[in-house]
């Protein structure tokens, strides 16, 4: 069987991997016009045999071992539909080997159209005859090849909850030979997360082959990722099959062999606490080997090697967000604590071995005094436990016990709450502990005596099973009961809990469910508080948040835009709280120079989104394609009600790609720009998710780019800007499509695409290695008949050479005629002395000063640091630029009067504080300056001062014999904190 495991992709990381592509040696073979005329009316006929010589001549066709590239979608879209619809099987096998033969002939190319026959594919799988299976099975492996494990894991997702057990076997035996070509870069765990979930579904199905097939899988995971990275997303897994899913890793040959990650990683696995066998065997079957070829015995190589040394900002701990862990913004990942519910007889055995007799005795006393005395020796013995041997879930339950949450003494009730605050931040607080405790405190948190005690330790159970969690359990319990204080005052706290925590990982479609309640509720303070923490939530999603509630009445949706009016202005507050007591050490502050990881960018993606693949009918696609141009423009108009009314979208709209790309081609230019407008809709609403559609939708755009009218042009290049906010540069650049589009010689393209890229890439901090493939049509533009073009061109040079450096620039001048050459190095050279440097990973303010006592030393004694002594001297000329800012503005001398003002007061020289201050001799050697005229002067006059002042004492510090007078000192210090608090006010 050719599949995966019998392919090869130029240029992956891997030791088999031949330096030489055969492939790229071929010359591609053009088949489109070589179709059979009648080959799209035959594939459509009744009589199955016409159908069968329809693909028959495609098979032929596609055995063409490179194929040219060009527009397929009408071809696979054909092809797609025997293989999805066609009752004849022996028809349904001819179609997956001729989708088996483009995937093979156009490699990357195909990638475009893998979303569209994936799940086609694997739900064809309900087929159980070999020869259907295996040419299937074909397809799906090679057509897996020109696209990425991300792209189409949505669609592999969604085929995961069929019912039809030969489905869900064979879709997971697809995940593991996938798995097979993945590293431990390449299986992130924002992918590994969603995999592992629902294969750990099917390793308890009932059918004994789908088992084995999730274990296989889960085996390979292990295999590709390590222990490490997997074991969080397999906490709730008993021992047996945790046996099973081991036993299947070591079976495991990957295709990348000893660079595959982790799979050297010998720890064993380890049974959360309180973990128990199940109660029955997985399966009887072993697991099927034959599923997917072994390429070999490989080499074992130590641990050290196979692993390699640790990347700087990115360490291999376990976590992620949801249930399982999360990762906050110091790069600090957090396990979460697993515990099992306890008997209430062991409850108080444990609780008994820590707690004091009297103690447990008189927690459900009838005297309020003596259940207040339980609670303070309750809360001394809590105080001085040590946190390893805290039994907290025993500690709550006997919280919990008669008269528990509805304690009717507000005292012993305050120091109850107070307690389960201790608990959750001294001991290793778990979920299941918070289950039993959040029901009280969402009870009490209303009480005008309790509630602040409430607050607290809902807070501090935050901190120890993470916000996301603890936020969602808390909203949900208010809302569930009738009782508006409590629910009111639930959302103030998480109005707060947000500002403290961050906004990462919340699940936001709760809450606006929950907020949309209140907003419609009668207490004017429940909706005062939903308005207050949508303005919050605003400060981290911004506008697109407002969408959700255009639907509310008039009067409300202005309160609304008036508090969102009050956050336009405001930054979100950094995180104070969320680095959890549970937590490895991830990354050093200011180390991490990687790209961020994009399933945490972009708060937007956590918005519930609307499924409208049912919408897009084959009517509407057909309306869209119309003969007549004003039913196409009735079509896209559906389009966009559509998405209007969705807000965000789903991934999956059917067969709108492929109609929308047609209208990119309209001879109506108005159906035209109506359709670049559609797809800027269609960005904003998919978010992140349009990063599937850039090979089919994005790159047609490019190609937009080069209409002869400056409107469509200004329209393509908003819609390429649109997409690329959403998807980031990588998708774009991957592949050859750029080059592509580079290559043809069209002025107007050739100067949008360049100017785009001119712009684009200064910004990137790397760029994939398929940007070399645009250079040769670089330089062609360099020579360009059009001026505009060559302009370009020159512009975009630095840029190039700033990613791909000079060098392969260079040396990708020997395929040029020797004039060309010539010129071509010389512009080399002049753009290497501009080429600017790669811009560095952001850094991340600390609390602490850089270089922490060590600067405070060597400081000097005037308080004036050298820089600060060069970015606040002005030029001498009348216009002087601003303080903090690098552009050259003109200032009012008010202005200046007013800085001026500012500076004396920080220094202790302003005139009108001379009580408040100590005398400016102490500060200054020389006596005041008298008053001059202008204020430019007047800056000088005291800018001098205070460098003459440093550099006396630079010479006193020198002098080891002189000593300070302690008022000078002090004079001194409060200078230097004076000084560095002007610059910081400045500079912000």
């Amino acid at each position: 069987m050719e599949g995966i495991d019998n392919c090869l992709i130029s240029g992956d990381d891997g030791d088999e991997v031949p330096q030489i592509d055969a492939y790229e040696l071929l010359e591609a073979v053009e088949i489109l016009s070589k179709l059979p005329k009648d080959f799209y009316d035959k594939i459509e006929a009744k009589n199955w045999q016409e159908r069968k010589e329809a693909l028959e001549a495609v098979e032929v066709l596609v055995k063409n071992p490179k194929l040219e590239a060009g527009d397929y979608a009408d071809l696979v879209k054909a092809l797609k539909k025997v293989v999805g619809k066609d009752t004849n099987v022996m028809l349904v096998a001819l179609a997956a080997k001729c989708l088996t033969g483009l995937a093979v002939g156009l490699r990357k190319k195909f990638g475009q159209y893998a979303g569209q026959v994936v799940p086609t594919i694997l739900e064809k799988f309900k087929e159980k005859k070999p020869q259907v299976v295996q040419a299937l099975q074909e397809a799906i492996d090679a057509i897996f090849l020109t696209t990425t494990l991300q792209n189409i894991s949505k669609d592999v997702l969604a085929v995961m909850d069929n019912k039809n057990s030969t489905i869900k076997q064979q879709t997971s035996l697809f995940i593991a030979r996938s798995f097979h070509h993945c590293t431990a870069s390449t299986l992130p765990k924002r992918l590994l997360k969603p995999f592992s979930a629902a294969l750990l579904k099917h390793i308890t199905d009932s059918a004994p082959e789908v088992r084995d097939a999730a274990f296989e899988a889960l085996g390979t995971a292990l295999k590709v990722v390590g222990e490490k990275a997997i074991n969080p997303f397999l906490a709730d897994v008993d021992k047996l099959k945790l046996d099973k899913i081991k036993e299947c890793s070591e079976k495991v040959e990957l295709m990348h062999g000893k660079k595959a990650g982790l799979a050297s990683d010998k720890k064993e696995f380890k049974s959360a606490p309180g973990r128990t066998a199940a109660s029955g065997a997985p399966g009887d079957k072993e697991t099927k080997d034959s599923s997917a070829h072994k390429p070999g015995p490989l080499k074992k190589v130590p641990a050290t090697k196979a692993d390699g040394p640790p990347k700087k900002g990115k360490p291999a701990v376990p976590g992620g967000t949801g249930s399982t862990g999360t990762k906050n913004k110091k790069g600090l990942d957090t396990k979460e604590i697993m515990e099992p519910v306890l008997l209430i007889k062991i409850c108080e055995e444990k609780a008994s071995a820590v707690l004091p007799s009297n103690c447990i005795q008189l927690l459900d006393s009838s005297n309020w005094k003596e259940r207040l005395a339980s609670m303070v020796e309750f809360q001394k013995a809590v105080e001085l436990m040590d946190r390893t041997k805290m039994p907290c879930q025993a500690l709550v339950r006997m919280l919990a016990k008669e008269p528990g949450w509805k304690e009717t003494n507000f005292q012993v009730m305050q120091m109850k709450l107070h307690i389960v605050a201790v608990i959750a931040q001294k001991g290793n607080f778990s979920k299941t502990s918070a289950r039993i405790v959040l029901d009280g405190l969402v009870a009490k948190i209303g009480d005008v005596k309790c509630g602040n005690n409430a607050k607290e330790a809902m807070t501090a159970i935050a901190e120890a099973c993470m916000l996301p969690w603890t936020a969602e359990q808390v909203v949900s319990m208010a809302f569930s009961q009738k009782n508006t204080k409590n629910q009111s005052e639930t959302l103030n706290w998480l109005s707060n809990a947000i500002k403290e925590f961050g906004f990462s990982g919340l699940n936001v479609k709760a809450f606006i469910s929950n907020v949309k309640t209140a907003l419609a509720a009668i207490n004017p303070a429940l909706r005062t508080s939903a308005i207050t923490l949508l303005g919050v939530m605003y400060l981290y999603v911004g506008p697109s948040l407002r969408m959700f509630f255009e639907d509310e009445k008039p009067a409300l949706l202005s309160q609304i835009d008036a508090e969102f009016e009050k956050m336009q202005e405001q930054n979100p507050p950094a995180p104070t709280r969320g680095i959890s007591k549970h937590t490895v050490k991830g990354t050093d502050e200011g180390e991490d120079g990687d790209e961020p990881d994009e399933g945490d960018s972009d708060v937007v993606d956590l918005l519930p989104r609307t499924e409208i693949s049912d919408k897009i009918t084959s009517e509407l696609v057909s309306k869209i394609g119309d003969k007549n141009w004003k039913i196409r423009k009735e079509g896209l108009d559906e389009v966009a009600g559509i998405i209007n009314e969705a807000k965000f979208i789903q991934p999956n709209i059917g067969e709108l790609p492929a109609a929308l790309k047609g209208r990119l081609n309209d001879s109506n230019k108005i159906l035209v720009q109506q359709t670049l407008n559609i797809l800027q809709q269609l960005a904003v609403a998919m978010g992140s998710n349009i990063k599937q559609h850039v090979k089919n939708l994005g790159i047609p755009v490019i190609t937009v780019l080069g209409d002869s009218k400056k409107n469509v042009r200004a329209a393509a290049l908003a819609t390429v800007n649109a997409w690329a906010e959403q998807t980031g540069m990588k998708e774009w650049l991957e592949g050859e499509d750029l080059s592509e589009e580079l290559k043809k010689e069209n002025p107007f393209l050739r100067q949008e695409l360049l100017g785009w890229l001119a712009e684009k890439l200064p910004t990137l901090r790397s760029t994939p290695s398929d940007l070399i493939l645009c250079v040769p049509h670089l330089y062609s533009c360099l020579e360009d008949c059009n001026a505009d073009v060559r302009k370009k061109a020159q512009d975009a040079l630095p840029f190039f050479m700033m990613h791909l450096g000079y060098e392969k620039m260079a040396k990708a001048t020997g395929k040029l005629k020797p004039t060309s050459k010539d010129q071509v190095l010389a512009m080399l050279e002049k753009a290497k002395a501009n080429m600017p440097a790669k811009p560095v990973a952001p850094v991340k303010a600390t609390s602490k000063p850089l270089g922490g006592s060590t600067a405070a030393r060597v400081q000097p004694a005037s308080g004036i640091s050298p820089q600060m002594e060069v970015a606040c001297v002005p030029t001498p000329t009348s216009t002087v630029p601003s303080l903090g800012h690098t552009n050259r503005e003109e200032v009012e001398p008010s202005v200046y009067l007013e800085r001026l003002k500012i500076l004396r007061q920080r220094c202790g020289l302003d005139n009108t504080k001379q009580d408040d201050r100590p005398p400016s001799t102490s500060l200054l050697s020389k006596p005041a300056v008298p008053t001059v005229a202008s204020s430019t002067d007047m800056l000088h006059s005291e800018l001098s001062q205070l460098r003459e002042s440093r550099e006396q004492h630079q010479h006193s510090d020198l002098d080891a014999n002189q000593t300070h007078s302690s008022g000078t000192m002090t004079t001194s210090s409060s200078s230097t904190a004076n000084i560095d608090d002007l610059k910081k006010d400045w500079r912000e």
